[in-house]
């Protein structure tokens, strides 16, 4: 979510939020009630407890208590560990329990659920929404319970109709919560030797058919038919790992580096800490366990609730749920919005190894609040929490997590050691696996010296040849064009930047060189500072957003206009840098894809060699009839039989697209629609011609004989898999040279 969604939010999302953050905070408000001061319009001061000694004594314990009823059962032992002696002034025996005071007023928060809660004169005035309204109606069904031994049983005065199933199962959910909720306060105090309340569960719960026993359904069967997922751990392992990112194996560093820089941003809003706060350090080392990979972070740590829910629910991101705005309250409202967001990075982690170990401290808490998770044998069994000994500490507040690598193979594949080059270091990994990031990041292989791999933000100032090698390099096979300036010459890389001079990229227009076999650095698509995709024909960065789960596909975001202008005076550099014809062409290929005019380029092969969409345009004056030839049909004829000299009005134009957007380098097909043109739909059902050279020469032909492109396209016969059509195009030992597949474009009558 960005500021201009909450901006621009209309009165439903206004409504939905208003109430959501009314829900959240009014328990932790109610903390305040008994020490608050209200004033009459005379200006005497009022108090729901008036007796300020009374006030003053137990006003905070009431207010935490009333708290409380927001809390996981859990926490209630930790926060009400004793009883309460009586101040001074009172008898000595009025002691206070609040353990058990908040033990009673939870249950009797929770067991509210009969009509007296949803009377019906009241929400014929009140009108409750469409979500709320199931709530209402099953409420407004219900008697009030009545206690059997030491159950709760609840009856209904009608049974729920088809129409009414929605109220029936939040019904069955309110009662099964309620009924789990007894059994922990009956667990709770009896564990700590306390009377135990009388009400110890909910008749019925257990089962959807056993409560319609008593809460009846009409006209339908309450079977419990939600989608499960009983093999938990085989899901995840399947989804989480290989079958999700393949047989790569650096995504479980991207995440684990991910979720620490999402940590260490949310940590320097809530502590206002600098832009460029904060430290990733990845560690490499042996034990007598095994070779491991760590990566720690300076973030906001995770608490018990945090650590056993959200890193362990699959599918569940702790960001922006319910449960970061219990635990850091105010981070969204201060513009924050994590990278991560589907809540299965973590368990990537597993693609390495089986013995995993997370170790956090929350960023407000004491080092001796510091946990540790372990599983010891992947996710085929429950981990282990436990207090984190001295030895695993954080200095400075965080998380870190280590994987013991179940084979030495793991770390071979991830530094590129059956490379045709060099392998590379766990720093160059890293560089390359987060190119741009925000956070330092510092690297500590085993037996030496820590290493600054990058520090925050120095991608847009860092030196280009530095920069250049945190590119995603490839080496490919395509036609050898013959050596040339380009090979040799690195073009400046400038800032990409918006009309409000915000930067979204640094980067240069430039084709990657094909010679055979040559070791290609192009460019990339980042997403939170951290690789996605590849670009062609771009070397350096564009920041992006993510598509997928894999986060394999990044999208850039830098608007149309200020994208076109970049690519603009990215044109008008490689003009100016005098480059070969052959080169151009491939730029200018590019060019197009930006929507950029392209008619200085030479982009055109003919008789008298390579030639301009503006020299096009002028030869368009003497023909009325061109022939358009694909390049790659072209130059198969001429490797078969032979050279041959081209008639007058045939054009030799690169006719496919390597598309800026990519899988890999050299790629087809493209994988978005990015960047889209706006000129496009003038092509009609042929749209694809707007971002080729194919297109350009059509758009040439039309300026040249000063018509609209729509009369051109009608007078034109496109060859295509349904449809050929075909031609002299030139002349080879005094014999006509023909071809069966061309396009004829001829000028308008009128």
């Amino acid at each position: 979510m960005t500021a201009a969604d909450v901006t621009d939010a209309d009165e439903n999302a206004h409504r939905d939020a208003t109430a959501e953050v009314l829900r959240v905070l009014h328990a932790s408000r109610a903390e305040e009630l008994a020490l608050l001061t209200w004033k009459n319009g005379e200006g005497d001061p009022f108090h729901l407890i008036e007796d300020p000694e009374l006030r003053a004594s137990f006003g905070p314990l009431i207010g935490r208590i009333a708290h409380s009823h927001w809390w996981p059962v859990e926490q209630l032992t930790h926060e009400f560990p004793t009883v309460i002696g009586a101040p001074g002034g009172f008898p000595g025996e009025w002691s206070v329990d609040p353990l058990k005071l908040a033990c009673i007023i939870r249950g009797a928060d929770y067991c509210h659920l009969d009509d007296r809660r949803a009377p019906a004169f009241v929400r014929a005035i009140q009108r409750p929404s469409k979500d709320s309204a199931p709530h209402w109606q099953f409420q407004s069904k219900l008697y009030q319970p009545r206690l059997e031994v030491d159950r709760l049983v609840y009856t209904a005065k009608s049974a729920f109709s088809p129409s009414e199933a929605p109220a029936w199962w939040i019904c069955y959910d309110t009662l099964t919560g309620l009924d789990t909720e007894l059994r922990k306060v009956d667990s709770i105090l009896a564990d700590t030797k306390r009377d135990r309340l009388a009400a110890r569960g909910v008749a019925h719960a257990e089962d959807p058919s056993r409560l319609a026993k008593i809460i009846r359904t009409d006209g339908w069967y309450p079977v419990d038919t939600r989608i499960r997922v009983t093999a938990v751990a085989n899901l995840v392992q399947m989804l989480g790992g290989e079958q999700l990112y393949g047989d790569d194996i650096a995504p479980p560093m991207r995440e684990l580096m991910q979720n620490g820089a999402d940590a260490i941003r949310a940590r320097r809003l809530l502590e206002s800490r600098a832009d460029d706060w904060g430290t990733l350090t990845v560690k490499h080392g042996t034990d007598a366990t095994g070779p491991w990979i760590e990566v720690e972070d300076s973030g906001v740590g995770m608490s018990q609730a945090v650590l056993t829910s959200c890193l362990l629910d699959f599918g569940t991101s702790f960001w922006g749920s319910r449960l970061m705005h219990t635990e850091l309250p105010g981070l969204d409202s201060k513009g924050y919005n994590a990278v991560g967001r589907y809540g299965i990075g973590f368990f990537s982690a597993f693609m390495w190894g089986d013995k995993v170990q997370v170790v956090t401290q929350r960023y407000d808490a004491a080092k001796s609040d510091t946990l540790t998770l372990e599983f010891t044998n992947g996710l085929s069994e429950r981990p282990l929490l436990r207090k984190a000994v001295a030895e695993e500490y954080i200095q400075d507040a965080g998380t870190k997590v280590r994987v013991w690598l179940k084979d030495e193979s793991i770390l071979s594949r991830l530094l590129g050691k059956n490379r045709r080059d060099s392998p590379l270091s766990l720093m160059q990994v890293c560089t390359q696996i987060a190119p741009c990031l925000d956070v330092s990041v510092v690297v500590i292989e085993q037996g030496a010296p820590p290493t600054i791999a990058l520090s925050a933000y120095d991608w847009m100032t860092v030196d280009e040849e530095t920069f250049c090698n945190r590119l995603p390099s490839t080496t490919y096979w395509r036609r050898k064009r013959k050596q040339s300036s380009a090979i040799r010459f690195r073009p400046p890389l400038t800032l990409v930047r918006d009309d409000d001079e915000r930067v979204w990229g640094r980067a240069a227009i430039w084709p990657a060189p094909m010679n055979p076999g040559e070791d290609v650095r192009q460019g990339a698509v980042v997403v939170g500072g951290f690789y996605a995709t590849n670009l062609n024909g771009i070397m350096g960065v564009l920041l992006g957003r993510s598509r997928t789960a894999a986060r394999d596909v990044g999208i850039p975001t830098i608007h149309a206009a200020a994208l076109k202008r970049w690519a603009t005076e990215e044109s008008n550099l490689r003009l100016a840098e005098g480059h070969e014809s052959e080169f151009l062409a491939e730029i200018a290929q590019v060019l197009r894809q930006f929507d950029v005019d392209v008619s200085k380029y030479p982009f055109v092969r003919t008789k008298g060699g390579w030639i301009t969409g503006e020299q096009v345009a002028e030869w368009a004056t003497n023909f009325k009839t061109a022939y358009v030839v694909l390049d790659a049909v072209y130059d198969n004829m001429v490797r078969e039989d032979g050279e041959f000299e081209l008639n007058d009005n045939v054009f030799v134009v690169e006719a496919g697209l390597s598309p800026v957007l990519a899988r890999r380098i050299s790629a087809s097909w493209p994988i978005s629609t990015w960047p889209s043109v706006a000129n496009a739909e003038q092509w009609g059902e042929h749209q694809f011609f707007a971002i080729t050279l194919y297109g350009a020469v059509v758009e040439s032909l039309a300026k040249g004989w000063d018509c609209s492109l729509e009369s051109v396209l009608k007078e034109n016969s496109l060859s295509s898999d349904d449809e050929a059509f075909s031609g002299e195009i030139g002349v080879r030992n005094g014999s006509p040279v023909l071809m069966e597949h061309l396009t004829i474009i001829r000028k308008p009558d009128n």
